[in-house]
């Protein structure tokens, strides 16, 4: 399970500053942000910040990489899909 862990944070990390996507299913609720970068990669986190595309106001938003072993937490470079929402 480490070694898993370790590819998703190379990946990450190689993605450091570029756009992306975000799907985060928080219980029942599904919770789409798009217009993110990912900003930051530490340890046992990273930290994408969102911008707001209607009040232009920007937050960071902090995951664990198990959140994307889990599959808790979507990242694309492009928008997600119907389909990718429904997984």
């Amino acid at each position: 399970m480490s070694d898993n862990i370790e590819k998703i944070k190379l990946s990450i990390k190689k993605h450091l500053g570029t756009k992306c996507c975000v799907l985060s299913k928080q219980g029942r609720k599904k919770v789409l942000f798009d217009n993110c970068i990912i900003d930051s990669v530490y340890p046992e986190i990273f930290v994408v910040k969102h911008t707001d595309a209607k009040t232009l106001k920007s937050k960071s938003l902090a995951f664990s990489y198990t959140d994307i072993l889990t599959k808790t937490v979507f990242l694309s470079k492009s928008k997600i899909t119907e389909d990718e929402m429904g997984a």
